[in-house]
Formats: C-alpha cells, structure tokens, sequence
C-alpha cells in the first residue's frame, strides 16, 4: 500500500491549517455503469454523445423489459453444507401471493438424484419444480436447480449447461448470480444462506452494483457460516438477517424498491439541499468528497439503501443516519462497489496490443516499462495488461523492468488484488489457453499465477489527492471518469498529461472523451479511446482543497440549495442577455483582487497597458486611480461583514456621467472560494449651480460666511494635497523597495518552483519505492512465514518428509524420518540409496526414477524392520519443473493392525446384528435403507431384497401413523428436539403389535446413517394394562377406607362427647359436691381418657382429610406475632407446672402472615406441648419469629430436652411412632401429633423440619413462603372482630366451642412428646372457681 506524500504549501493557498489535511477523493467507479460521457459541458452539441439510459446496458434486452414491465422480480438462493436447514424456515415464511419468483441453486453431490423438491414441498404452499432447460420463470414458484448443472438467467428463462470445469461446487451460485444481475438489473434480489466455502460473494458484488437487493444469512444462525461471512466481507451484503426475517421483508422490500427508484429520478423536491446535505456528511465521516460526482448515480445508490432499510424519504434517510452513524459507512461502500472483469471490451484489448507492441519495440533491454491502472478495483483489469504482456515474447519482456501500477481509493480491494484469486465466474470468459497457462485451480478459486502477479504492484492511493507516478508508458482509466463531474474530470486530464512520459498514452473507457482538454494529446484510435500524450506546456495541474476544517453539517435543520443547473439553461441565457444590456458593467474578482470575469464593457473603468512593466492585471492596479482607493475601502468593509457597499458618484475624464463603486461579497454557498463582485453604476451628471445664483439668493452675512468656509476648504485641500504628495512620493520609494523584493522573490519562487518540481518527481519516485518496498516486505513476511510454517510443520509432522535432489542426496529431512532412516545431522554426506540399501529398501532407485520422468506420484507399502510404512514418492515442482522428489514415510502399523480389528468388529457386528432377536433398521443420509436385518424383516413383515437400497418410507405400509416419526427421522428430516425413544402400535392382518422403537444417529467414513431399534413388546403392553387395572381398583379401596374413618370418626366422636361432658359437669359439681373423694377421682380418670381418646379421634380425622384432599383451610391476613405470643401465654401453667422456662423473642412487632389461624395455633401448641413435656426441669424453650433471606418467614421452636434420635426423625410423618421413648418408665404419646403437624404446614403450603441431638434437645422449625408473607397493611384495624378460631381476648384461652365451625368439640392440646413422639392430654386447665377448663386443638 503506498503512503501518502506529506502535504506542501503552496502560493495562493489558505494560510489556515485545515487546508493541509488530505482531502480522499475516490479513485474508483461507481456502482452503476452509466453510458454517459465525460464531455464537458460546454462542448458543441454535434460532439456531445447522447443522453444514454438511466438503466444499466444489460437490462435493455427484451426478456428484462418483459419483467420489468409486469413487476416481476427474481429472487435467487444460493446454499451449500446446512442449507437444507435454512432453507427450511425460509420456504415456510414465504408470502402466498407475489410478485416474486424464486430459484434455488443449492451444491449437490452430482452422482446423486436431489430430493430438494420432495422436501422443500412439504414446507410451503408455494408450488416447487426442478428446473427444466428453458422453462419460463412463473411469479409464485420456487424452481429447483438440478445437480451437476450450472443455471443461467436468459430473456426471462432458466437455462442448463455442464459446469465448464471438473472441481468445484456445482452449480455454481456465482454463475446464477452474474446471469440474474446482467439480465434484471434492479429487480434482482440474491440472497446467501448457509454453505461452506465462498461462492455466492462475487455474484452477490455483482447484482448489488446492478442496482439490485442482496441479502446474507446472519452467520450465527447458519449451521456453516464461511458463504454468509464470505459475502458480507466483501460488502455485497445490504442486509443480514436469519433466513425467516429475510423471508418477511422480500415482499415489502420489492414493493419500496420501486418506489425509491422512482424517487431517485424525480430528486428530492426540496431543491437539493437534502442530497447534498448527506454528501457533505459523507465528506465530514470518511474523509471522501461525493461532491464531485454525477447526482444521478449517487441517488441510485441512496435509493438502494432506504429501499433496503424500508425508509420512505431522504428525510427520514437522513434522521435513520443521525441514529446509526456506521450507515454512512455502508453507503460509502456502495458509492465505491467495482463494476470491472477480465478484458472488459476485447476489441479495445486487441487494439490496447498493437499500441504495447510500439511501445515495446522502442524500448532497449533494461528499460523501464511503467504502466499504471488508477482506480483498478479488485485487479481485473491490471491483470488483464499483465496478461497481454505475458503473451507476448518472453524473451522481450525478461529484457525490460516491467512495472505495473494498480491502485484504488479501497485498501480491502486492493488487498483482494494482491492475492490474485478470483472465482470461476470472474475467469469464464478467459480463453482455455490462457486459464491453464496462467491461472492455478484449487477447487473453488482461479489464482493467477507468481509469473503474473510480480508484474504488478498494488497499492492504495487517491487519484485526486495523492502525488501521481511519473514517467508512465501507459495510463489505463476506464469506466471510472464517466461518474466524475467535468471539472474533476480536466483536473484529471492535465494530472494523466504530467504524469505521462513524453509520448506516452492514454486508455480511456467506451463512453469516455477528453473533453475540453482535447489539445493535450493526439488520437491514436478514436474509436477504442487510445491517446497519445502531445508535448504541449501547460499550467501545473494543481490538487484543490477544501479550505478549513469542514463543518459539520446540521442533520436537523437542511438549508435548502439550488440544485445544479444542467448543461443548457435557457433561463440562464436570458439572465446573460439581460445582463448585458440592462446590468451596469462589473467585474468578478478573487479575495486577492485578480479578474475572473468581465461583465460588459469596462474598459472605461480599468486602465491596461498606461505604462511600461511587468504585466499585472490585478484590479487594485489596474482600477481609474481616482477609484482605487475607494474600491480597497469597499473590500475591506465587505471581507469584514460579508455584505454589499456602495461608494460616492465620481466624475471620470471629464465625462457626462458621474460613476459609483458597488461591491458586493458573493454567497460562498455557491463556491468554496470567496469571491466579489465589483459593479460600475452610471447616472447622469447633475447641471452646475454657479456662484453666483447662490450669491442671489443669500445675504451678505452668509456670503461672507460661505467665502470664509471656501478658503479654509481650499486651505484644507492644498494642505491635504501637500500630504498625498508627499506619500506618493513614499509609496514610489517603498514601490522601487518592493520591486526590488519582488524581484529577489520571483528569483527565488523559481528556485522554489524547480524545487518543487523535483520535491513532486522525488515524492512520485518515493512513492513507487514506498509501494514496492510495501510489497517487498509484505513478500519477505510471507516468505518468511511461510518457510516459519514449513519448518513447524517438518518439525510436527507425523510423517518422516524426506527431500531430495535430482542426484538422490538428501537436501533436508525432519527428525521424524531421520529415526526411520537413521540420518545424522550432517546432511550433505548422506545419499539416499545407501540410506535406503541401509534400511532395506534397494528398489527405490527405480521408483525414484520413474517419479522424476514421469511427474507423477507413487505410493506403496514397505516394511523397515519390524515396522510397516506407507511410502509416498511424489515430484517436488518450482515454477512448473521437476527440481526433486518428495519422500514421506507414515507408520501404518497400528493402521493395519486397527484395520484388522476393525475388520473383525465389523464381522462381529454384522453377525450381531444379523442375530440379533430385535429389529435394526439402518438408513443413509439420502434415507435409503442400508440395513434390515432378518428380525426387522419377520417383524414389519418384508423381504430385505425388496426393501435395500430404496426408501425408508417402504417400510410401513399407508395406515402406519405410528411410525411416521420412524420414518422422518431415517429420511433425515425429523426435528432434532423429537423423542428419540417411543412405542408405537403396528396392525398387520388384524392383529396389532406394539414395539418400543429407539432411535439413533452416527457417523463413520464420513457420512450420515440413521438407525432404529424395534424390539416387540405386545406382551408387556398387556401387563402395563393389568397393572393400570390393578392399580385403578386399588386407589378406588383406598378412597373407600377413607371414607370408611372419617364417618367412624364422627361415629366414635359422639358418645365421647356426651362422655367428656357429663364427666366435665360432675367434676365441676353443678348440682353440690361428690359424696366420697374416691368418686371424685374415678370420674376424673374417666374424664382424662375421653379427653386423650377424643384428641386420637382428632387427628386421624385430620390426616384422613389431608390425604383425601378435603381439609378446608379458612385464609385471612394474621398477625403471627401476636399468634406466637397468645400461643406462649397460653401454655404458660404448663410450663410452670413442669418446671421449665418458655422465652419468645421475635424481630419484628408485626409479622402479617395470610393463614388459617386454627390451624397455625394447632400446630404451635402441639410443638410447646411436646417441648414442655420432654424438657428437664429447669430447662429452657426458646420460640423465636424471624424473616427468611428469601422473604419468608420461620417460627423456630428449640428446647434442652432428652432429642430424637435420626432414625426416628427419619420415621416420623411414615410410619406411627410410639416405642423406644420412655419418660419416668412410660412410654408417652400416640405418635399421631408430629405427623398431623407436617400434614398442616403442607396444606398450609408450608414446611415444618426437625433437627435434634438426643440428649442435647430439638428444634422444630415451622417455614412460610414468601407468597404468604403480606403487608401490614393488610390486617384489619384495631377494633375489629377477630378472626375465626382466635383467643378469646379477656383470658387469653381458645374458646371451648363454637371457634371454628369445622369441629364439634374442643379437645386439650395434645402432641407428640418432643422426644419419644407420643402423644399426651395437656391436663386439665381449670379457670376461675368455677374450674372451667380450656384447651388447644390438636
């Protein structure tokens, strides 16, 4: 890549440091060929081409215009490895009904029959056929290219050819592509799916540049995303989506596209200003100026882009690129996209041979052949000269330095160029000849060859900015002045003429012309645009800069602009004419004050030639000399406030008319300069009043006064008189002072000028060392990297590499083969055939020989002691001669050992499999069955003659729908997230079998197999019935034996009622006292047990609702604190009767809980009870409230009794507990209480957990869950009723009955014993005198 030259002042330039930046200017073509000429404006119209088309020329044939006029667009798909995948999703969304036609060219196997048809069909409404040579595309189909066959898009039909060469992929996406976009121009749509490899990147470049849609895969959803990557590295992408969102916008996408072309011919109806607005935008962003360049092919390009991102006005074009600022990126890259190709314009080729053979004829050996292609693009046309030349003498040419510079404004394609790798379509119509002498295939690309590539150099370079090269022969720039305006394009013309050696030439393009520059060179050949350069002096051609750093334009706000008036404005005419005749005369200077304009006569006004001298015709000097001084006080004031000012009238030579001075700052919107205009106004002179009417008319007194005011004016004159003498006579010494400085200062601008000179040919010479330095490093890298990646892999290799020379001595080796060979370190003294007698290889001289004769390679297997190796003997070529063979040694010994086990595991297998009791079906990736053994045969009732070899499908017969997914996953086209294990019914003559089907996938040799295992098992269908009979009958007793408890529990519950409350009234001796103690005590026993018995009733009635599912649950927002601390009050005589101490400490004074408050207090009753009973004397229970880190909240209850040992723990809640705990000797508890608990905190949607040390003590902790922890917020006001089940509010105490409407009676509290889990009446609690006592459900 070259560097760009340090940036020079220059006389006349802006002193401002912004104007030192390299303004880029693109040195190459446009995207769309336009026909139009590079004439000037100003041309005669008898040499003026004609307008041309708007479209491109390839769009013009008959077929185009056909489906241009119905609206039909082309869509072509290409897809490689994984596109069956994309293409899938991509079918599916299709709309219905359009205007679009679809082609698939998908890389097929060519020895294989496609399925794409049978596949893609089931995916989408939309018909799907093969392709036949020469069907007619249809809107609304989707066409199927067929494999081994290249598609190409003619007059509006498909046709078929044998792909020209043997490798590569086939068919070819490239090849569609070009056809599509030669063919439809703007209404081609490509699109690149999933695919290995590149093709599809230059076909995409290729519509894109015709003005059509492109489209990539987004490479994250592509299963293999080289073909995506490749086409959005080249930027042929306009945009990347997965292939179901590229589906949805083809419609609307087509739609918008006619309508911003259209757009793009009417402009933007705002006079411009939005146009150039983005230009300018462009210009701030990326460095180059679009200002120059034809409007029509830059709002072709800008509608491509809104018409892709379904942006309706340039406005909102211009607010999206406010939004997304890499968009003018994008669009850059769309205003720089190539349109060039090997031998562009063959006959201008044949004619370019006959000027290079002149050229070559008047050059001596050693000469230097200079040849430079700006703007080359990606090479083509580079190459296309360095193969003219290759074709001519060889020995001509190896007598000159030939030197071919192609440069481009794009370092990515000359990047490409470099590489000199082209696709097949780029290289098709290159001559047989020619691709197989100068071109190397490696399957996908065509790589010009080394011979070809050293003639050229590619480097980046700007055309407009950079210093040209110099001494050319030849300069080839076609196609690329045709987008430049005429101005840029003289500029170029006299840039080409400095750059030219005397006698070069000049290549232009077909629609290309010198303009108004036709005086510099001579035409060779008018019709192939060959010139030759005339050695004419001219003006130095100058690189124009933008003054200043440029602004950044207002997106917001866009100033409207005029837009620029074409070649012939009539209005303008008439604007001159009036001008002419009407306007006063003026003069239209530079900031500097040097005439570029006259406007009618002026030579009253300017003075030429009044005296001897140096020509200057600057106006400050030129001007009346009674003006002059005047006109430097007009400038000054208009430089300062950019207005217009006007002088005082003038009497000039004694004429009849008195003359103004007008200047006025012109409007530097229109021009980069600041210029001004300076107008001469006219009016008749006034009459002259003499002195003496005015003396008429005054008195005496104003006489005198007027008399003294005239001598003092004259006073004043003479005075001011003396004064501009006496600096005249200064300004004529200081003028004398400073023509003797101009004098020494033209001395040494000549000096400067010829310094420049040699600075401009020094920079030009150092910019082509530069370049070829460039690639001289870059071919030092690469060798250098190369000959690194040669000895890593000598050094890596599992092969022993040996190299020799004709004369079998060893030139190099790696360690590898120096342990087979037993080579030392000295190579020069070891000669191959006593190396190879030494290993026991004395025939190898013959294969040598034979290798080296004929070229071609051999393998064979030979043994080296104990050791087997493959031996491959292949020629060693540089530059296409045989300078060697190549000797490589692979141990295969564990190969062929691997080999016969495997041979034998393969036998083994197939004896498995052919022995095998279930049925294994095994099919290819084409779905063709592969394998049916015996048992799949007798099972699916066929023959395995009859079903090898076709499709999987033949299998089952019409009625299977069981095995359809059987049969879509051996045909490869089940879904991967389908059951890979499943049971399906198959009838045959009446009787249906049930078989369990597993399926499987696998790879070996590199290709896909799918299989299925069915193994029958109708008789286990049959018992899994049984036991499902079994099982329904079972759930049915069960749900009777509840049934059964719950109403015996009622049933007992009744007389223990009447038993509990008789008991209950004689013990609180309503009707006087008992008769005797003895009684009194008999009646309390009585008592205790219906309490205790009750309480067992209780809580088998509350687990048979649990389990039945019917336990009713009455839920309302609870203050758990408040519930704890009623529940620790209540206990409180209990505790002190035991001896132990009960301590509650909480967190938080409200914990607002959405429970059933029975059942809450229930259960923390039967915890304290159990704590209580189970504790030492003198222990502690502490019951703690606290909030879970996840928003839950927990009641802990811990005490210091004798614990639960783990298997216990592990029991409860499974199993009843009641043996191995004894307290005092007896054993306490039903082991019912712990269990009812767990049963409560789960349907409470709660957990209650255990953890004990025996001897240490127990904590039972209750959880809620978050969802049930609510604000505080949510419990009722103070005041209000309590809840349901709620202690009575004056005693503490849960009310004996009719608390809770879900039960009959009240019970004492009773649980599990916190160590041996069982389960005890709390005593009875009596209240008051009357001994009324009270207790806690259980």
């Amino acid at each position: 890549m070259s560097r760009r030259a340090l940036p020079t002042r220059r006389p006349g330039r802006d002193k401002t440091g912004g104007s030192d930046a390299p303004r880029k200017t693109s040195s190459r073509a446009t995207t769309e060929p336009e026909t139009a000429t590079a004439t000037a404006p100003d041309a005669p119209a008898a040499t003026r081409p004609k307008r041309a088309s708007r479209r491109p020329a390839a769009t013009a044939d008959d077929a185009a215009s056909t489906d241009a006029k119905t609206g039909l667009y082309v869509v072509g798909i290409g897809a490689s490895a994984g596109g069956l995948e994309a293409l899938r999703p991509f079918v599916a969304a299709l709309p219905r009904s359009s205007n679009l036609c679809f082609v698939v060219a998908q890389h097929l196997s060519p020895q294989h029959r496609s399925m794409m048809v049978e596949l893609l069909g089931r995916e989408t409404k939309i018909p799907v056929v093969a392709i036949d040579n020469g069907v007619t595309v249809k809107p609304n189909t989707i066409y199927i290219a067929p494999p081994n066959s290249d598609v190409f898009y003619r007059n509006g039909k498909l046709v078929l050819r044998a792909p020209l060469e043997g490798v590569g992929p086939k068919p070819s996406i490239d090849h569609f592509f070009t056809s599509l976009a030669a063919g439809l121009g703007p209404r081609a749509i490509a699109i690149v799916l999933s695919g290995t490899g590149s093709d599809g990147a230059n076909g995409l470049r290729a519509v894109k540049a015709h003005g059509g849609i492109t489209f990539a895969q987004e490479p994250t959803s592509a299963k293999y995303e080289s073909m995506p990557r490749a086409a959005i590295t080249t930027g042929g992408a306009d945009l990347v989506l997965t292939p179901k969102e590229i589906a949805g916008k083809l419609d609307v996408v087509a739609q918008g596209h006619d309508l911003h072309l259209g757009l793009a011919e009417k402009g933007d109806g705002d006079g411009g200003g939005t146009f150039q607005n983005i230009i300018r935008y462009i210009r701030h962003h990326t460095g180059i100026d679009f200002s120059k360049y034809k409007e029509a092919t830059l709002r072709r390009q800008i509608a491509r882009r809104m018409s892709a991102l379904q942006v309706r006005t340039l406005k909102d074009y211009v607010t999206y690129i406010d939004q997304h600022r890499d968009e003018l990126d994008t669009l850059a890259k769309n205003f720089l996209i190539s349109v060039t190709a090997f031998f562009r314009d063959k006959e201008s080729f044949t004619a370019l041979g006959k000027v290079l053979d002149k050229i070559l004829r008047d050059k001596r050996p050693g000469d230097p052949l200079r040849i430079w292609v700006p703007g080359c693009a990606t090479g083509e046309e580079a190459y296309s000269i360095a193969l003219l030349l290759a074709s001519k003498s060889p020995a001509r040419i190896g007598a000159l330095k030939v030197q071919i510079f192609g440069t481009d404004i794009d370092g990515a394609a000359t990047s490409h160029a470099r590489r000199g790798e082209y696709a097949e379509s780029s290289v098709i119509n290159l001559g047989a000849a020619m691709r197989h002498n100068h071109f190397t295939n490696n399957g996908r690309l065509f790589r010009v060859d080394k011979a070809v590539r050293d003639l050229v150099v590619f480097s980046r370079h700007d055309v407009v900015q950079d210093p040209p090269f110099k001494n050319i022969d030849l300069i080839s720039c076609r196609n690329l002045l045709i987008y430049f305006k005429p101005a840029l394009q003289e500029h170029l013309f006299k840039m080409f003429h400095y750059a030219l050696r005397p006698g070069g030439h000049l290549f232009l393009g077909k629609s290309e012309s010198l303009g108004t520059c036709k005086g510099l060179y001579v035409t060779v050949d008018a019709r192939h645009k060959l010139f030759r350069r005339r050695d004419v002096s001219i003006r130095p051609y100058y690189v124009p800069r933008v003054e200043g750093v440029l602004p950044t334009p207002d997106i917001g706000h866009l100033p409207r602009r005029n837009v620029e008036p074409p070649e012939r404005d009539f209005g303008r005419i008439g604007r001159d004419i009036m001008v002419e005749r009407y306007g006063p005369p003026g003069i239209l200077i530079s900031h500097d004050g040097e005439p570029l304009h006259f406007f009618g006569d002026v030579s009253r006004f300017v003075r030429i030639g009044s005296g001897s001298g140096k020509v200057d015709l600057n106006l400050m000097n030129i001007i009346e000399p009674t003006l002059r001084g005047e006109l430097r006080v007009l400038l000054h004031r208009c430089q300062r406030d950019h207005g217009s000012h006007h002088g005082q009238y003038h009497h000039i030579r004694d004429g009849e008319r008195s003359i103004r001075l007008a200047a006025h700052a012109l409007d530097r919107q229109h021009n980069d300069e600041r210029l001004y205009l300076i107008c001469f106004e006219e009016r008749e002179a006034a009459a002259p009043r003499g002195p003496q009417v005015a003396a008429a008319h005054a008195d005496e007194a104003t006489s005198q006064q007027i008399a003294a005011l005239e001598q003092e004016l004259k006073a004043t004159k003479e005075n001011l008189q003396t004064v501009v003498e006496e600096l005249e006579t200064s300004n004529e010494e200081l003028q004398s002072t400073n023509e003797e400085l101009q004098a020494s200062n033209e001395e040494l601008q000549a000096s400067n000028e010829e310094l420049e000179t040699a600075n401009e040919e020094l920079q030009a010479t150092n910019e082509e060392l530069t370049t070829v330095n460039d690639e001289l490093s870059v071919k030092t890298g690469d060798l250098a990297e190369a000959n690194g990646e040669l000895e890593g892999i000598m050094a890596n290799s599992a092969e022993g590499i040996v190299l020799v020379d004709p004369t079998f001595h060893v030139v190099r080796s790696n360690e590898r083969a120096a342990r087979i060979l037993r080579l030392g370190n000295d190579l020069a003294r070891h000669h191959l055939l006593d190396v190879a007698t030494a290993a026991g290889m004395p025939s190898i001289r013959k294969v040598i020989d034979a290798v080296l004769k004929a070229g071609t390679p051999h393998t064979e297997e030979i043994q080296i002691q104990d050791r087997l190796y493959l031996m491959q003997l292949s020629p060693h070529r540089v530059e296409r001669r045989i300078r060697g063979a190549i000797l490589s040694l692979s141990d295969v010994t564990e190969l062929r050992v691997a080999q016969r086990t495997a041979e034998e595991q393969g036998r083994r297998a197939s004896i498995l499999i052919e022995t095998a009791t279930d049925g294994i079906v095994i099919a290819d990736h084409r779905g063709l069955v592969h394998v049916c053994n015996p048992a799949a045969c007798a099972l699916l009732e066929v023959s395995e003659a009859g079903i090898l070899g076709r499709p999987a499908g033949g299998l089952f017969i019409a009625g299977d729908r069981d095995a359809e997914p059987l049969v879509a996953h051996l045909l490869g086209v089940g879904r991967d997230e389908a059951a890979q294990r499943f049971e399906i019914a198959l009838s045959r003559h009446g009787v249906v079998r049930h078989f369990d089907v597993v399926l499987n996938e696998f790879t070996l040799g590199g290709d896909v197999y799918r299989a299925a295992t069915l193994r029958e098992i109708t008789e286990l269908h049959v018992a899994r019935e049984s036991l499902a009979r079994a099982k329904k009958t079972a759930e049915q007793s069960n749900r009777a034996k509840t049934d059964f408890l719950t109403r015996m529990s009622h049933e007992l519950r009744t007389p223990l009622n009447a038993i509990v409350g008789f008991s209950d009234a004689i013990l609180s001796e309503i009707h006087g006292p008992l008769p005797h103690e003895r009684y009194l005590s008999y009646v309390k026993d009585i008592h205790v047990s219906g309490v205790h018995l009750l309480g067992l009733i209780n809580d088998v009635f509350d687990i048979a609702k649990v389990e039945a599912g019917v336990l009713r649950l009455h839920e309302i927002p609870s203050d758990l604190v408040k519930l704890v601390s009623s529940a620790v009050s209540f206990v409180g005589p209990m505790a002190a009767k035991a001896g132990v101490l009960v301590v509650f400490d909480f967190a938080a004074s409200v914990v607002c809980l959405r429970a059933d408050e029975l059942r809450v207090r229930q259960v923390l009753l039967n915890l304290l009870s159990n704590a209580i009973k189970f504790s030492h004397r003198a222990g502690k229970i502490r019951v703690s409230v606290r909030t879970l880190d996840d928003g839950g909240v927990a009641v802990e209850v811990a005490d210091q009794g004798i614990g639960i040992a783990p298997q216990t723990i592990e029991k409860i809640g499974t199993e009843t507990v009641s043996t191995g705990f004894v307290r005092d000797g007896a054993i306490e508890g039903s082991g019912l209480g712990l269990p009812v608990s767990i049963a409560l905190m789960k349907a409470m949607g709660g957990t209650l957990s255990i953890t004990s040390t025996p001897g240490k003590g127990t904590t039972v902790t209750m959880r809620f869950p978050p969802d049930r922890v609510l604000p505080p917020s949510s419990l009722s006001p103070p005041g209000s009723l309590s809840a349901p089940g709620g202690l009575s509010p004056t005693n503490g105490s849960p009310p004996t009955n009719g608390g809770d409407p879900r039960r009959d009676v009240d019970a004492d509290a009773g649980g599990d014993g916190g160590a041996n889990g069982t389960s005890a009446a709390a005593g009875p609690a009596r209240n008051g005198r009357n001994g009324r006592r009270t207790a806690a459900r259980s």
